[in-house]
């Protein structure tokens, strides 16, 4: 069940961590030259009416759409310094640039003028999270869900609820958003997700089938769920309408190798998933599901070769914990197996409960069973 979790988790992360600031295509910050009329013309098409009036959804859209450089957010922050928007913009310009104690003062700024302004509080929370202070980023995302009921607030504070190992609490929260925005499709993927790891998993298909024909993300979570249930065929239906409909990222060429895995067509899993960690090093579960692959082609030198450079680039637990397994089990060094186990303890903690017996067995002091494969899904 771990390896089915980290990966549930894992496909939320790709829909979630995609909100932000950016410059525009092909353009550079330093690239970008402000003048006055383009300054005038800016204010003139964001001005809003006052602004407790306007609604938070269209401000956020707003957010989004400007995409403005350090330097023009704070023009505007001089032009208008009493609206939370052009301090917000301020936050976030800073916030993609690095520039963590500009977009925090900035962030802050906003909050002033507006105590419950959601993407400032939300703003706070991934400074937070770079700093690493995960307790004071899920206070600022629950501080945005709480006084908004914003969107983007309850897709985020549940990802960290998930996180923390509070599903429950996460599908609540999701539950919620779903209901008030039936038609977000991020919230609704998200809930599936996490109905499914509560396993509620017939009602998180029921879910799915929402909008499923126009949004490639929803077939690629309704095909890691039939993966996960076993079934084959109806994930790679799924895959394929992804990739129909335009997925460029990471989740349907990972979903891809693991459906030949499963389908036993392993030259093809192998090259799947050599492309997948080649073009995405910073997911473990491509490194994971590549050392199953070539551990069932009793390829196991390089199977622990795999594992290793996940580890490199990653640093998974879970890669340490199935390197240990090939070690003991397929190996025949137990030493370096109880390197990795002890390895796989000391970064997941509580979770690892179990591996223990392992290490105790391996050490001479007593006699347990065995470990079992772990992969995911």
């Amino acid at each position: 069940m771990t390896g089915v979790f980290r990966f549930t988790t894992w496909i939320c992360v790709a829909f979630l961590l995609s909100w932000g600031c950016a410059t525009a295509p092909g353009e550079s910050p330093v690239e970008q030259k402000t003048t006055a009329s383009s300054i005038g013309t800016t204010v003139e098409v964001v001005t809003p009416p006052p602004y407790p009036a306007e609604e938070a959804a269209a401000l956020r859209d707003r957010l989004r759409s400007t995409e403005p450089t350090v330097a023009r957010a704070r023009e505007l922050t001089e032009i208008l310094p009493g609206h939370p928007y052009p301090w917000v913009l301020l936050g976030l310009a800073s916030l993609a640039e690095d520039d963590l104690p500009t977009s925090t003062s900035a962030f802050n700024r906003a909050l002033e003028l507006d105590a419950d302004h959601s993407t400032a509080l939300l703003g706070l929370g991934d400074v937070a999270g770079r700093k690493g202070n995960l307790a004071e980023m899920e206070d600022y995302y629950e501080k945005a869900w709480k006084s908004s009921g914003d969107i983007e607030a309850a897709n985020r504070l549940a990802y960290i609820k998930i996180k923390n190992r509070q599903p429950d609490i996460a599908r609540s929260i999701l539950q919620e958003a779903v209901k008030n925005h039936p038609e977000d499709v991020i919230a609704r993927n998200n809930l599936a997700v996490v109905l499914d790891m509560s396993g509620i998993t017939s009602e998180a298909l029921d879910l799915l089938e929402y909008s499923a024909a126009s949004d490639p993300g929803i077939f690629e979570t309704r095909a890691m769920i039939q993966l996960k249930e076993g079934h084959p065929d109806l994930a790679g239906t799924d895959i394929e309408s992804a990739f129909a409909k335009g997925s460029t990222g990471p989740e349907s060429l990972l979903l891809l190798g693991i459906l030949n895995l499963q389908r036993g067509d392993l030259s093809a899993a192998e090259g799947n998933l050599r492309d997948f960690t080649g073009k995405y090093p910073g997911y473990y579960e491509g490194y994971l599901n590549l050392g199953l692959t070539l551990r069932r082609q009793g390829r196991f030198k390089e199977a622990e070769a795999v594992y290793s450079e996940g580890i490199a680039a990653t640093g998974a637990p879970d890669l340490y914990l199935n390197r240990g397994v090939l070690n003991e089990l397929y190996l025949g060094r137990p030493e370096p197996a109880l390197d990795n186990y002890k390895k796989f303890i000391e970064l997941e903690g509580a979770e690892s409960l179990r591996i223990k017996g392992w290490i105790g067995y391996l050490s001479g002091l007593r006699t347990v069973e065995k470990p079992e494969e772990v992969v995911s899904p």
